[in-house]
């Protein structure tokens, strides 16, 4: 198909798509159309063989582009041994897509609109890398079409909205995700003040920075999210000029940063929940700081001194006696640490 031109050289990385230009199959003037690589699926015509015009078609397409005047139409022919067939070069990805008459004569003077209403396939095998770009247009056979049309058509439809698409997606996943971060609150492992100082001073440690992580990855996530649901806020980014003959990429980049974003959310909210469950097996499986088996004598509020026999002796982080548990009987909690005395048993 040595009628058309495209663009596929002078797109960025990561390649969303390109645009291809040429004369209308049916009425002969120049179109244009859109090729979203990002989600065509690849290989869509299976083991069938590419058709291509052979070397002396295209020299006569050629001829003719150069004696045709700019925008006029240009109507090509093909007649028997102008095609041949081969099959798909290695490193190449081969694609279709559905393309729309987009010339700018007005066929219908009834309804004034432009184009005269033909639709056709093109498929195209291509290599887009830093090292290499390369691209042949080629046709669609008439049952690869009929089998493929109607998601070709759907997928070309979905293009124009599909930033917004993602974008309304992941508002809602956003609240999903806050959702289920809120189930693990943080609420129990930052209230429990005299839990905390009976953990010893290397769980403590341990515990501040699980909360630390839990709350920047929650903070992460609700940013990433936020995002990934109503974009980048700023009105200076927002208004920043962009290319005109790439307008109808820029939703596949949007919707492509929104999905991006939505996964970041997600890792963050997993880290949320993993930092927030090691906090919380702090508490359930670290036991309080103990001294041993010991025996004490301390001094009550009345100022009456008691001897206990031997138990457990539970200390604060600091290493300042606060209960002790005798084997038998119940437990002791200290007022003061400075009125107990620790002996062995």
């Amino acid at each position: 198909m040595g009628l058309f031109k495209d663009d596929l050289a002078i797109q960025p990385e990561p390649l969303y798509g390109f645009h291809i230009w040429g004369p209308c199959p049916r009425c002969g003037h120049p179109s244009s159309g859109l090729v979203p690589v990002k989600y065509l699926a690849t290989s869509p015509l299976g083991d069938e063989p590419i058709t291509e015009p052979s070397t002396e078609a295209r020299a006569r397409i050629d001829t003719l582009r150069a004696q045709a005047a700019p925008g006029q139409a240009v109507h090509i022919v093909f007649g028997t041994g102008d095609m041949q067939t081969r099959g798909t070069q290695e490193g190449y990805a081969l694609k279709a897509v559905a393309m729309n008459c987009r010339c700018q004569v007005t066929h219908d003077l009834k309804n004034g609109k432009l184009g005269c209403g033909a639709e056709w396939m093109v498929a195209f095998e291509y290599v887009h890398r830093s090292d290499k770009t390369d691209i042949t247009l080629s046709v669609v056979g008439p049952e690869a079409a009929a089998r493929m049309w109607v998601a070709a058509d759907t997928v070309s439809a979905s293009v124009v909205t599909a930033g917004q698409t993602a974008m309304n997606l992941a508002s809602k996943w956003v609240a999903t995700l806050t959702a289920a971060v809120a189930v693990i609150t943080l609420g129990g492992v930052l209230g429990g003040h005299d839990t905390i100082q009976a953990l010893p001073g290397l769980a403590q440690f341990g515990l501040a920075v699980a909360v630390l992580i839990a709350l920047f990855a929650n903070v992460s996530m609700i940013y990433q999210g936020n995002m990934a649901g109503n974009g980048y806020p700023a009105l200076q980014k927002a208004l920043a000029q962009r290319s005109l003959i790439d307008a109808d990429i820029q939703p596949l980049r949007d919707a492509q940063a929104s999905i991006e974003r939505l996964d970041r959310a997600k890792n963050w909210a997993i880290v949320t929940g993993v930092a927030t469950l090691g906090a919380v097996g702090l508490f359930l499986f670290v036991p309080s700081a103990d001294t041993g088996h010991v025996k004490v004598k301390y001094t009550d509020t009345n100022m009456i001194v008691h001897q206990t026999g031997c138990g457990t002796l539970s200390t604060d982080g600091s290493g300042n006696p606060q209960s002790f548990k005798p084997d038998h009987g119940p437990q002791v909690t200290f007022s003061s640490p400075s009125s107990v005395e620790i002996d062995a048993c």
